[in-house]
């Protein structure tokens, strides 16, 4: 700056013109600027046995940061899905192999939880590919062969009854006259039954069997045809007797009876192969 008085020029700092030693009137404006600036305050030196004030926790060098596996819950979760497929027939099982996918897939590869997400794909998959199908077929096979057995008896009952319908249409035609045993199936023949209604769909070997007492007999001397039995499920051709039935549908028998109904029966009486 430039002295007022004398015009020289020294330092803005300086207290006074070096040349006639006026003082600096810039000085003189700002006394705080002359003012000794105060100490920075410094934290007391710490004690012997103390840690220094407003120190951070030290954290050791070797001390890495604990990290939980991502999916890890997922891939035991499929592990003991898989292996409970033992017990509870393979249907946890189906899970665990939905949840091994899921974990599988969101696990980089190489970790722990990775190898476990794939031993529990492997132990599900197992349950499910080969041991709950068959689990499952054994239970729906014997349904299946039940609801078979079922409409072949239908069947059965259908085909007697229009042979035991034909028999009395063939009597009524013959003056009430009952055919003996060997006219009786040329008889029902004529009247409308076919070779195919004449054989049992369960039957291997002989179908329907004639019950021969009611051969060449008028059918006005029968008192009670509703309880006579004339046709029936029978090892030979001929009925003889109780042990010429044939329970062949699930342990059960169609019978026809002389008043032209069918049914199945699970056992037959001698009284009802008898007039």
């Amino acid at each position: 700056m430039n002295c007022p008085q004398c015009n020289t020029t020294y330092f803005d700092n300086a207290p006074a013109c070096p040349q006639c030693g006026a003082a600096n009137p810039a000085r003189q404006a700002s006394p705080a600027a002359n003012a000794p600036q105060p100490a920075p305050l410094m934290p007391p030196p710490p004690q012997p046995g103390m840690a220094p004030p407003f120190a951070a926790p030290r954290t050791p060098a070797y001390a890495a940061p604990q990290q939980t596996a991502p999916n890890s819950g997922l891939a035991i979760a499929s592990l003991v899905l898989g292996i409970a497929g033992l017990v509870s027939c393979g249907l946890t099982a189906v899970i665990g192999l939905i949840l091994g996918i899921v974990a599988a897939a969101k696990t980089p590869r190489g970790q722990r939880t990775n190898g476990m997400a794939i031993a529990g794909i492997v132990v599900s998959a197992v349950f499910t590919v080969f041991i709950l199908p068959a689990i499952v077929a054994s239970v729906l096979f014997p349904v299946f062969a039940k609801a078979r057995e079922k409409a072949r008896s239908t069947t059965c009952v259908s085909n007697q009854r229009q042979i035991i319908t034909a028999y009395v249409m063939y009597a009524q035609d013959h003056e009430g006259k009952l055919p003996s045993d060997s006219e009786v199936w040329p008889g029902v023949n004529t009247e409308g039954v076919t070779e195919l209604m004449t054989h049992c769909p369960a039957s291997t070997g002989n179908s329907y069997g004639y019950n021969a007492v009611c051969g060449q007999k008028a059918l006005s001397t029968f008192n009670n045809p509703n309880h006579l039995i004339v046709f029936a499920d029978a090892t030979s051709p001929s009925i003889t007797d109780v042990d010429s039935i044939d329970y062949r549908h699930n342990h059960s028998s169609v019978v026809a009876y002389l008043d032209g109904h069918a049914k199945v029966v699970s056992s037959v009486m001698a009284e009802e192969l008898r007039p």
